[in-house]
């Protein structure tokens, strides 16, 4: 029981997934998978109370069987669940009789899927020791149950220990978390009110816990959202008892995955904390807070216009019927970093105008457009009744200037040149200003 299990790779991978070819990065996956199925890795985990899923296949050229990233359960008990929080609901809904019975994908092979000694479902994630991601686990696992599931947080159940790695067990969930499409107005305000109380829950008011230190995610996307049901993989898209599960206001909605977040230093005011420009990557919905060559960015802000994107993406084309998603979003993606609304203002204002609507208007049913329109191309204005477009004039976003389109321009040039001429001319020129400061 006391014996450390090795992890045989570099995790994170140094490179990350800077390859030159797919198949090495298929080759980094296959060599994971082979590790987490090894007899000894298997034999430790049950040794620990969980039964590791069955891998079906290993070859990825292997047209006739399931890809080498889905494992499926190996304890074969009933396909339904009560969902019992911290549980998902799960039931065996497929569209081809041939499809596994509760199958999971995963590709990166730093997350596996288990049952527990009474068969109930979870995830286990590969977390390096010492890490920010980690303590953020360990924040999370020391939560009240019942204060998580009044914030939609999904839950950490234990965290298993080794030598240079640690094991996070938190239940299983399902992805695509917006699949099949929200079916009405209230399904929506589940959805955002979901994924605001979930933001501020972990990234402020847990905070307590680690002597008031604030938590940055920095990759907010529908790729690290889960919702408390899964069944089939296949099926997802189709899944019935999950919209059921919607229209009885039962689904709920969680930000998962910290292995990009950040944890405000000790003694640095959260509102003054910065990352530099180069930790800011191209996240799934776009951020201009870098893109007139910044030297830094404030991480929180950042998060906040990710998650507003994110949401106004999906979402914003329901303004006619919720004439505050104008404000609400705007107010979180706009480019005026100093006017965007922080996570605790943007569930504040969600919160007051939700408590004013008409209830039996929310179950007016909504159709998805075919396609989506960036949020910064998108008149999320044009439907606000007048009145209100006078009240709220103040949460409009920020005009994009001539400067902030020139400089954009030259950060745009030269395959990335354009973009280090500026941020060495913003270096310089703040290094100056220091110098004189400090006269």
């Amino acid at each position: 029981m006391s014996s450390p299990l090795v992890v045989p790779f570099a995790y994170p991978d140094p490179r990350g997934n800077n390859y030159d070819e797919w198949s090495e990065i298929v080759e980094r996956a296959l060599g994971r998978y082979r590790f987490w199925d090894a007899p000894t890795t298997v034999e430790w985990f049950q040794a620990r109370g969980y039964t590791l899923y069955e891998r079906f296949n290993m070859d990825p050229k292997d047209q006739t069987a399931p890809d080498p990233s889905c494992t499926g359960p190996r304890m074969k008990r009933g396909y339904e669940s009560s969902g019992q929080y911290p549980y998902a609901y799960y039931d065996d809904f497929k569209l081809d009789e041939d499809e596994l019975d509760l199958v999971a994908c995963e590709q990166s092979g730093s997350l596996v899927f288990a049952q527990d000694e009474q068969g109930r479902h979870v995830a286990i994630k590969l977390v390096p020791n010492g890490s920010d991601e980690l303590r953020i686990y360990e924040l999370i696992h020391a939560q009240d149950v019942e204060s998580l599931k009044e914030h939609c947080i999904l839950p950490i159940l234990e965290i298993l220990r080794s030598t240079t790695h640690s094991f996070v067990v938190m239940p299983r969930w399902g992805g695509d978390p917006i699949t099949p499409p929200l079916a009405s107005l209230l399904e929506v305000l589940a959805f955002i009110h979901c994924l605001l109380k979930n933001y501020i829950y972990i990234f402020f008011q847990a905070l307590a816990f680690l002597h008031k230190n604030n938590i940055v995610h920095r990759d907010i996307s529908t790729a690290n959202i889960v919702t408390n049901h899964f069944s089939t993989h296949e099926s997802m898209w189709a899944s019935e008892p999950r919209k059921q599960l919607r229209r009885e206001q039962l689904a709920s909605y969680a930000l998962i995955d910290f292995n990009y977040s950040a944890i405000v230093p000790d003694g640095v005011e959260p509102s003054k904390f910065r990352l530099p420009a180069e930790k800011a990557f191209d996240a799934a919905y776009a951020v201009p807070d870098t893109a007139q060559g910044e030297v830094d960015y404030d991480p929180f802000a950042w998060d906040v216009c990710s998650l507003g994107a994110l949401m106004a993406t999906q979402y914003q084309y329901f303004c006619y019927d919720l004439p505050f998603l104008a404000p609400l979003f705007d107010s979180m993606i706009t480019i005026d970093v100093s006017r965007r609304f922080t996570a605790a203002q943007a569930l504040e204002f969600f919160e007051s105008e939700v408590a004013s609507l008409h209830k039996g208007r929310l179950t007016k049913p909504i159709w998805m457009p075919d396609d989506r329109t960036r949020p910064c191309d998108y008149d999320r204005w044009k439907y606000v009744p007048k009145s209100l477009a006078v009240k709220w004039k103040s949460y409009r976003s920020a005009e994009i200037t001539p400067w902030v389109r020139f400089l954009r321009r030259v950060c745009a040039m030269g395959d990335g040149k354009g973009y280090i001429i500026v941020m060495t001319i913003r270096r310089c020129i703040r290094f100056i200003l220091g110098l004189i400061g400090a006269r």
